[in-house]
């Protein structure tokens, strides 16, 4: 479909700054490891989480597993996954960062944006729109995609996107419970539901609130299971800001794929070493459980043998 639209001089997607490759990498590696994961998990998940998140890679796991040689050039999920990132980022605008994609979208010269809730009130009540329009998420990943890909549906990120907070303010002045009652007033199931179906931006969390048609299409998104890790949120901040230049590098063709993930493993392995010794970086209690699980998942790393 997208090589159709490229014929037609359309660009296919437009992706926020980042957005594409940060989240997008997220989402083909569930798609890539899905079977797998319930083995990599090493740590198993608090019951509380577990609905939510059962299968999630923390970063101690996933700093274990890299000593193991996953997420490495010896792992072919791994490989896999930024080789499709590089052949997805083809069809997307030429410059990463600055395109303005939403008027992009909105002057019809870009067939689909990835963007979240928010735009769905610009989209519903734009006047001058001359199109019709509407949601739906990334599709499933095949085998005609990739042998690891079996058909699962794209995992889900992100969450509640709008929090209330008391400030400390409140505190000094007296009005907490003031600031608390108001905030039960707004949350209130027939009060939220009238505010947000008003302001169509945010689909709402909280129980017995209907949503709006134009918002229906994220409601059932999140219905979908949460993705496997969150590669950049899992990482400090200097290793994430290395990361995100050298994924800029590789997918604007200033690196090969092999020179890419060779820079990657020297920056987490950096990474990991800082860390060792950590309260929450248990390598000793993760091996144990590595050896229980050893065949299957040097297997994975060689499927060949």
């Amino acid at each position: 479909m997208f090589d159709r639209l490229e014929a037609d001089g359309i660009v296919p997607l437009a992706v926020p700054p980042r957005l594409g490759a940060d989240w997008g990498q997220d989402i083909i590696f569930e798609m890539l490891y899905h079977d797998l994961m319930p083995t990599l998990d090493l740590i198993p998940t608090p019951t509380n989480a577990a609905e939510y998140m059962g299968r999630y890679l923390d970063p101690p796991e996933a700093g274990f597993l890299f000593t193991k040689g996953f997420f490495t050039r010896r792992d072919p999920r791994w490989v896999e996954m930024n080789r499709l990132l590089k052949e997805w980022r083809r069809y997307w605008p030429k410059e990463l960062k600055n395109s303005d994609t939403l008027r992009l979208f909105t002057t019809g010269r870009v067939a689909m944006i990835w963007v979240s809730s928010d735009f769905t009130r610009r989209m519903a009540y734009d006047p001058l729109l001359k199109f019709r329009w509407g949601v739906f998420y990334i599709p499933s990943m095949t085998e005609r995609t990739s042998r690891f890909a079996h058909g699962t549906p794209a995992s889900v990120i992100g969450g509640a996107a709008m929090q209330f907070h008391v400030t400390n303010s409140a505190v000094l002045n007296g009005n907490v419970e003031d600031c608390i009652d108001y905030l039960m007033y707004l949350t209130a199931p027939r009060n939220a539901e009238r505010l947000i179906n008003e302001a169509t931006i945010f689909a709402p969390n909280i129980r017995d609130v209907q949503v709006s048609k134009n918002l229906m299409p994220f409601q059932d998104i999140f219905a979908r299971p949460y993705c496997a890790i969150k590669w950049m949120e899992s990482l400090d901040g200097e290793t994430k800001q290395y990361w995100r230049r050298m994924q800029d590098y590789y997918l604007q063709g200033g690196v090969d794929l092999d020179g890419y993930l060779a820079r990657l493993e020297g920056n987490f392995a950096a990474w990991v070493d800082s860390h060792r010794g950590e309260a929450g970086w248990d390598f000793v209690r993760m091996e144990r459980v590595w050896r229980e699980r050893e065949a299957e998942l040097r297997h994975a790393l060689d499927p060949e043998r």
